[in-house]
């Protein structure tokens, strides 16, 4: 695969079968043909190739390019994506955010409706499956030169979700930083209750950071819109495009249990304020989650009790000492129980907090009783504590089928049902 070998061989390469076919074939154009995760690598060194006529991208993968500077292709370049596809390892926005940067030509493949599963198989939106022939004429005409309609397949386009992108401003030493965040919502006009969702902590060499890739993470995201609920996905300092430096500092000799997520708080406090002022949104039902730092930064959040906000669904949110589960089940991380403390002398929404007992980060002990700390102080919470699941389960964010009744009970509980098939305007699940 071309995104797994070192540029300069797959260069060498794509120049000899260049080389081979203007021989073979003298006064007829070679263009290059590219699919999903094909597309980055190739047009990394497409401007070092002789004999390219053009680039046709058919679903690029985009995700870690949002930083590229393809300026210096000469060589024209066509984009060809499904807005309604449900690919999460090529969403359009990256598509059509880098046509706009680097000027390349993009035509949407519409159909008439969202697609119902998530995926990229072989029968998807994602492999524009269905339109061989208006794909197939749409590329010979770009090729001769001739002009583009701006879209091939259904006239009407309906979006995999209603998605847009937006920057917000945040205080800094100096003035403010904008951060960036990705907001989602159900079909209709709202206004929709809201999920808050924040990121764990980013590693500098996370894709995250090292290629600003954009945080969204479609498998928490779609259980939430499927009960009419927008999604906001707020990426802290140094995370995606947003500006000023990552927070990988802290210590677990910062004094305070709680010191770490009310640090990370600052980042997302002005993310709730703006978009309380959105119109699609109800700024009285506000649900504040992450996962890992992210989830003890939605604890701490509860705690202060923002107006608006009635609940808290923390995955696998606390802090870590020196020995973390590798203490064994039994061992008590006292910071994040006295965190957990902390909070529940404040807070008055209902929490549902989801963990397994094979959590790298935090023994199972430390997790019942960190559940218990925060009842006794006060709290209202249910603890979904999952035997040990496969990998570790400090990442059980990623496998809904594990806790998609607790969650809709627990929405139910706050008033809020999820949405029938017919609500959500897709097909019936064959």
């Amino acid at each position: 695969m071309p995104e797994n070998r070192p540029p300069l061989s797959l260069r060498r390469d794509l120049q000899a079968v260049l080389d081979y076919l203007t021989t073979r074939y003298p006064g007829v154009p070679v263009s290059l043909g590219l699919f999903a995760g094909e597309a980055v690598p190739v047009l990394d060194v497409v401007s070092r190739l002789e004999g390219v006529h053009g680039v046709i991208v058919a679903s690029g993968g985009f995700l870690k390019a949002r930083t590229k500077d393809w300026h210096g292709i000469k060589t024209p370049v066509l984009l060809i994506h499904a807005p309604g596809a449900q690919c999460d390892a090529a969403p359009y926005p990256e598509a059509e955010y880098l046509a706009r940067l680097n000027g390349f030509a993009l035509v949407q493949a519409r159909y008439p409706h969202r697609e119902w599963k998530p995926g990229c198989g072989k029968d998807s939106q994602h492999v524009l499956a269905a339109l061989d022939e208006e794909f197939a004429a749409l590329v010979a005409r770009w090729l001769d030169g001739a002009a583009v309609a701006a879209f091939i397949g259904h006239g009407d386009m309906l979006p995999a979700w209603h998605e847009e992108i937006v920057h917000y401003a945040v205080p800094a030493v100096l003035g403010h930083v904008e951060l960036e965040m990705t907001l989602l919502f159900p079909d209709g006009t709202g206004p929709f209750p809201l999920l808050v969702f924040n990121h764990g902590d980013m590693e500098l060499d996370s894709p995250h950071v090292r290629d600003k890739q954009r945080f969204r993470d479609m498998i928490v995201a779609r259980e939430f819109l499927y009960h009419g609920i927008a999604v906001a996905f707020p990426s802290r300092q140094g995370v995606g495009l947003s500006e000023g430096g990552l927070q990988n500092h802290f210590s677990i000799n910062d004094a305070a249990p709680l010191y770490k997520a009310k640090a990370q708080s600052a980042d997302i406090v002005p993310a709730i304020d703006y978009l309380k002022t959105r119109k699609e949104i109800d700024p009285g039902r506000i649900i504040l989650s992450g996962q890992s730092a992210g989830g003890y930064c939605a604890m701490y959040l509860a705690g202060i009790n923002l107006p608006g906000v009635i609940g808290v669904v923390n995955f696998s949110g606390g802090r870590t000492t020196n020995k973390t589960a590798s203490g064994g089940p039994e061992y008590r991380n006292q910071m994040m129980i006295d965190g957990f403390a902390e909070v529940g002398k404040t807070a008055q929404v209902p929490a549902l907090l989801v963990f397994t007992e094979n959590d790298s980060r935090y023994s199972a002990n430390t997790i019942q009783s960190s559940q218990d700390a925060f009842v006794s102080a006060g709290g209202k919470s249910t603890l979904l504590l999952l035997p040990p699941i496969a990998g570790d389960g400090h990442f059980v964010f990623h496998q809904p089928q594990l806790w998609r009744a607790a969650l809709s009970k627990y929405l139910g509980d706050i008033g809020i049902r999820p949405l029938s098939q017919q609500e959500r305007g897709v097909q019936a699940d064959p």
